[in-house]
């Protein structure tokens, strides 16, 4: 499966894990409108679970900044540039 050019969500076994990002993301400005979640910003165990999934991810990003984003550019050429229709009708 080959990632969607415009979303990046059906990425199958090709950098699946690098959109996760865009997943966080997601939920986390989908939290800012919900009162009783934007209470545990208040919590400092929040804070200390941002600063321990940091600390998990640091060794990839540096891994990363040394190869030049080359896994970045592998995904990169896997995917088909323009409409692919295989992609389309997986995603519906």
């Amino acid at each position: 499966m080959v990632a969607c050019p415009c979303t990046g969500i059906w990425l199958g076994n090709h950098g699946g894990k690098y959109s996760t990002l865009a997943l966080v993301g997601t939920v986390f400005l989908l939290t800012l409108f919900v009162p009783k979640v934007r209470k545990s910003y208040q919590q400092p165990l929040f804070y200390i679970a941002i600063a321990l999934c940091f600390a998990l991810i640091l060794s990839n990003l540096f891994w990363l900044l040394e190869n030049d984003f080359s896994a970045f550019k592998w995904v990169d050429s896997q995917i088909e540039q323009g409409f692919n229709l295989h992609v389309v009708s997986s995603t519906l």
